[in-house]
């Protein structure tokens, strides 16, 4: 199996094992890291047009189905409707800010109340952080995001819930 894009020297070396699987392999091949698993649903809350394209295509890239929400308030009614793995959530914007959202997020009954938010933002600072971590949210990640940071995030956190004991 082979995850879009495919780079050629991956193609490479799926094309020559496939003709044949004891052929020695030269040349580097790029260490993805560990698979997403694929069709992870993740809800993308992000108020700017250029962030959420770039972060909806790296995230497409390693296998996720992406929603996005370009506030707090429209991603809170489209937790309420839908199910999602993982919410990605900046934490300034209009409407509603991040913080709130995810207090709010927290506050709803079963999964979606539980689903993992991680904050995606441009302050670093200590502060923002603890602030971050008190309105509810499971983690950090510093802009701008990149592939390896995103595919990280993802197959940390949907780990995380297919450990987690399903309680009724």
């Amino acid at each position: 199996m082979l995850h879009k894009p495919v780079r050629r020297p991956t193609l490479r070396r799926a094309l020559k094992t496939a003709i044949d699987p004891r052929a020695t392999i030269t040349g580097s091949v790029e260490d993805e890291g560990p698979a997403v698993p694929l069709d992870t649903r993740v809800l993308l809350v992000e108020d700017n047009v250029f962030n959420q394209k770039v972060a909806s295509r790296l995230l497409e890239t390693l296998g996720c189905a992406v929603v996005v929400a370009e506030n707090g308030q429209r991603a809170l009614d489209m937790m309420v409707d839908r199910d999602f793995d993982l919410v990605l959530m900046d934490c300034q914007m209009p409407v509603m800010d991040g913080l709130e959202a995810t207090r709010r997020i927290r506050q709803l009954p079963g999964p979606q109340g539980r689903v993992p938010v991680v904050a995606m933002t441009a302050n670093v600072l200590g502060e923002h952080r603890d602030a971050c971590l008190a309105a509810g949210m499971d983690d950090f990640a510093s802009k701008p995001v990149n592939k390896k940071t995103l595919r990280e995030i993802v197959t940390h956190w949907i780990r995380e819930q297919q450990q987690e004991p399903v309680t009724s």
